[in-house]
């Protein structure tokens, strides 16, 4: 399939556990300082938050210990306790305090120890945070990692809702008045400004809900943000705004199972307010995005003919009505993906407009102040342009064409003030592509080999790997683009992988990492920050990239090497987007499902379907 990815400005840290590859997404922060650490042993490891230590489990005995190595001359640290399964852990934001829960041994069996929390420099023993005992069914740290907002699993079945301070210098405080078996939060939020939690509230799936906000210090018990509903109303989404002043949310309050578009303020200052003119059916809202200076909305709808999703921009208080962003959509005419440029004045997006089934690439202004302009040019057969990507700065959109059986890559700028630039073109359908993250360059994959190519100015592509065995597995960029790190085939088995790293403009010759690890231990896992590269294979290692000869440094063995990856690290990342839990940075979703909203809440979401719902216009047409 043709496709650009995107290498996310968060760098990803692999998870190896029974032979299955995941992934969790780790923030890019400072380079870190020195190197330590043991591969885990059939479980996994994680990044603290600030970068600057790594988290991971060992199993010894048919127990799991949980432990903690630092990066910055602190002594390593084992939690002093043993679990029968993998526990779930976080780190807070500023990488100072574990929270965790797992079945420990109490008496002759294993329970739940209920959500405990530990400095991770292990200068005092773990501490409830819960003394109850219950499960930990999720939990989320405040941005400023003062709070813990968990749900627990009451006596009765059904589920609590609490929120403690993370030194545990006070009992956990309620958020909401106690829930009944078949009652429960469904979603819940942490604001940007770590003052509220916002969530849902009601019957499980797909019974009705509503949106709640608390105090996020428990001070008071959630309030509704609007109006009652009916017996049968629900909120299908929200999303919070990134200055932590609004929730928008998606809802079918005057109509049943017709999607409409609300504001509401979260300090209860002024009402609800609908941001459209009244749906009647059989059309309604299928998605929207907040801007990122959150003044305005941006959804589609199709409010005028059954499955023609047009696209609609609108202040985010109401205070002016939606405007349409392009010409009024015919039959057989849809968008199909859209985003917000990162400095909020533009929207991209994919429409079939001329002929049904081949998408062109538009922008407008946010505002609808000016027309729109075609970014990709006639396009005279189908599919047309598949995917796009923004720079982070919102001057550049990189997009793809498929013509028949042929494709390119092409950039262009986002208002199409000069000429577009085609920057790969091949006789094929299967185009690999990467923009980095910062915007400047194209990453490319082909044949085995990966090359480099400026995105803004005419280049040519530079050759980055050499590899004498075999071609280039998977590959990261890393998080200020300036290196790529690669891995290939060493051996004619296909088990065995070497680890590469070369500079991205090709401005040296590669250099392989693991020169000199034993031939015969694969390098399984990888990930980069800066100048920092951790590496396992039956050890953890990392090296400094930057340094004349790598600097590695090597932890303690571990009881059992890592279990090879058997699925290719762009395979695996989609495993990411079946987590429930996101943060700031949000790990990358496809974008093809229209995600909503900004990056800037913590997000839970308990039912998958709920979710899915959320994230995909119910009737779009052609979609993924």
């Amino acid at each position: 399939m043709f496709r650009i990815r995107t290498l996310s400005a968060a760098s990803f840290g692999q998870v190896v556990l029974s032979g299955l590859a995941f992934f969790v997404a780790t923030p890019a922060s400072d380079a870190l300082q020195t190197a330590v650490g043991p591969a885990p042993a059939f479980g996994f490891a994680r990044f603290t938050a600030d970068r600057k230590g790594l988290i991971y489990f060992v199993l010894e005995d048919n127990r799991y210990s949980l432990r903690v190595a630092s990066f910055v001359g602190m002594p390593r640290v084992t939690v002093p306790l043993e679990f029968d399964s993998l526990p779930d852990f976080k780190s807070s934001p500023d990488g100072r305090t574990l929270v965790f829960d797992g079945r420990v041994p109490i008496g002759t069996s294993f329970e739940y120890l209920g959500l405990h929390a530990m400095p991770l420099d292990g200068s005092r023993a773990p501490y409830a945070l819960d003394p109850t005992n219950r499960q930990a069914l999720e939990f989320l740290f405040s941005p400023d990692g003062q709070w813990v907002v968990f749900i627990t699993a009451s006596r009765d079945g059904g589920w609590e809702f609490y929120t403690v301070p993370t030194d545990g210098s006070a009992e956990p405080r309620r958020l909401h008045a106690p829930q009944f078996s078949d009652r429960r939060v469904r979603s819940f939020r942490i604001s940007a400004d770590g003052q509220s939690v916002v969530y849902t509230f009601g019957e499980i799936w797909p019974g009705p809900s509503e949106l709640f906000r608390a105090p996020i210090d428990g001070s008071e018990l959630g309030v509704r943000l609007h109006r009652p509903f009916s017996t049968s109303a629900s909120v299908l989404s929200f999303e919070l705004s990134p200055d932590g002043t609004r929730a928008v949310y998606l809802a079918d309050a005057e109509v049943d199972g017709v999607d409409e578009l609300y504001s509401v303020s979260l300090d209860g200052s002024s009402e609800e307010v609908r941001l459209h003119s009244p749906l009647t059916g059989p059309g309604d809202v299928g998605g929207f995005r907040i801007s990122p200076d959150s003044l305005r909305v941006v959804y589609l709808a199709d409010d005028s003919q059954p499955a023609v999703y047009q696209l609609y921009s609108t202040a985010i208080d109401g205070s002016t009505p939606g405007k349409r962003l392009h010409p009024s959509f015919s039959e057989n005419q849809a968008v199909r993906l859209y985003k917000i440029s990162p400095d909020g004045r533009r929207v991209v997006y994919s429409a079939d407009v001329f002929e049904d089934g081949v998408f062109e690439l538009y922008s407008a202004p946010i505002d609808g102040a000016a027309p729109e302009v075609q970014l990709s040019g006639p396009i005279r057969r189908g599919p047309g342009t598949r995917d796009f990507e923004i720079s982070s700065d919102g001057q550049l959109v990189v997009f793809d064409v498929i013509e028949g059986f042929s494709s390119r890559v092409v950039s262009s700028p986002i208002d199409e003030s000069s000429a577009s630039l085609v920057l790969l073109e091949r006789g094929t359908l299967n185009i690999d592509a990467s923009l980095t993250p910062d915007g400047r360059w194209l990453i490319h994959l082909e044949d085995g080999k990966l090359f480099s190519m400026r995105s803004d100015v005419p280049s040519e592509p530079v050759l980055l790997s050499q590899a004498p065995r075999g071609g280039v597995i998977d590959y990261e960029v890393s998080a200020e683009s300036r290196h790529v790190l690669y891995r290939v085939l060493a051996d004619r088995f296909g088990i065995t992988f070497n680890l590469h790293v070369a500079p991205i403009d090709g401005s040296s010759l590669n250099q392989q990492i693991n020169q000199d690890v034993l031939s015969n231990f694969s390098v399984s896992d990888f990930g980069l920050d800066g100048c920092q590269v951790m590496f396992s294979t039956d050890l953890l290692y990392t090296s400094d990239i930057c340094s004349p000869g790598g600097d590695r440094k090597q932890g303690e063995r571990a009881e059992s090497s890592l279990s090879r990856v058997s699925r290719s690290r762009r395979e695996a990342k989609t495993l990411l987007e079946d987590l429930r839990v996101d943060a700031s940075p949000r790990a990358k979703l496809p974008e093809s499902q229209v995600k909503m909203g900004s990056s800037n809440s913590a997000v839970v979401d308990h039912d998958r379907r709920e979710s899915s719902h959320r994230d995909r216009p119910r009737r779009l047409r052609n979609g993924p």
